[in-house]
């Protein structure tokens, strides 16, 4: 429900206050952000940009 809309527009809509809504709000972000660091496409590419950043660190020092 809050794709798009605020979190006040959410809470006037359901008739919770906003801390409320807002804690679920980040409740469910967080459980959405553990699925997809979890995806084993997420952690390649993870793998691959740390691999990256330790080559392209001795490049940029120079």
């Amino acid at each position: 429900m809050c794709h798009g809309v605020t979190i006040s527009y959410v809470s006037r809509q359901v008739h919770l206050p906003y801390k409320t809504v807002e804690r679920i709000y980040y409740d469910l972000a967080e459980q959405e952000i553990n699925k997809v660091e979890s995806s084993p496409d997420v952690l390649v590419l993870m793998k691959l940009l740390c691999a990256k950043d330790m080559f392209m660190k001795p490049l940029l020092q120079t």
